[in-house]
């Protein structure tokens, strides 16, 4: 039995489960030097993990990723912050050339099975159905990378520029949804979520995709009212959708899961609450 087997069977949402942050860096290093922890000696200087500490701490996701034939020193950097030019030139001082606007869309699956054998098990069979299909095609890259968040979710896996986070796939699922990212659309039978979005943008989001069926990307969506609960447990979040005011009604639900393989060994699964999306409404004017 594996977290993610448990996780898939318990029915719980897989949007609003996206690993926020302000940015992400992907450096390349081969992958038999991730270790169960990426960041770490085999492959980082005393001075390089220091400056990832620091820029960890300012909101970055540092990820690793497997540079297999190509160039080792294609760094990549994706945010919808601007920062100081000081980031880059460190990057570029510790021997990486840094590419913020790579052109391509970009597919990074987490394959670290040193850190969680979900993430292998079932990233791996799809890194290599998606590299059948697209690599080097359609002006798509495919990556394997280091754990990206929420073992239970795997396969798991971020396509960029879009920032859009997937999950619970396997084998020729991650082609349907490279499909819908070239046609600028969410797959939201798999979406987790926007990396650069909050929680409550994460759920609209979903929820304009599988009840509106507004599942482009670009959709601009604006979170007015915060999740708010009424007195019979009810939840709520107000957005914009299209310039128009809709009401996302939530409950909390108990999921009986596991957060990830070493847990479910050691203690068994666990009740753990999500928000469950019940209907979407335009907010009417009167």
């Amino acid at each position: 039995m594996r977290c993610s087997t448990v996780f898939r069977s318990s029915g719980a949402p897989l949007y609003g489960t996206a690993t926020i942050g302000n940015g992400y860096l992907f450096l390349p290093v081969p992958i038999h030097a991730w270790g169960g922890n990426a960041i770490n000696e085999r492959w980082a200087s005393p001075d390089m993990q220091k400056f990832i500490d620091e820029i960890t701490e300012g909101g970055i996701r540092v990820r690793l990723y497997d540079p297999k034939e190509l160039p080792e020193d294609r760094a990549f950097f994706f945010s919808r912050m601007k920062y100081s030019g000081s980031l880059i030139e460190n990057l570029r001082n510790f021997g990486f050339r840094v590419l913020d606007t790579p052109g391509n869309t970009l597919v990074f699956i987490c394959v670290h099975g040193k850190r969680d054998a979900c993430c292998a098990l079932f990233g791996q069979n799809s890194f290599v159905e998606a590299s059948k299909k697209y690599n080097g095609k359609d002006g798509v890259e495919i990556f394997r990378c280091s754990h990206l968040g929420g073992d239970r979710f795997a396969g798991t896996g971020i396509v960029f520029p879009s920032g859009n986070m997937y999950g619970k796939f396997e084998g020729s699922d991650i082609i349907d949804i490279i499909k819908s990212e070239l046609n600028f659309r969410i797959h939201h039978e798999k979406f987790r979520g926007c990396v650069f979005e909050d929680k409550s943008s994460q759920i609209v989001r979903y929820a304009a995709a599988s009840l509106l069926g507004e599942c482009e990307h670009r959709l601009h969506i604006e979170v007015i009212q915060d999740i708010t609960v009424s007195p019979n447990g009810e939840i709520t979040i107000i957005a914009t959708i299209k310039e128009k005011i809709f009401v996302i009604r939530l409950i909390n639900l108990d999921f009986e899961i596991a957060p990830d393989c070493r847990t479910l060994i050691k203690s068994g699964t666990s009740i753990q609450k999500s928000l469950v999306v019940r209907c979407i409404e335009e907010k009417m004017n009167r």
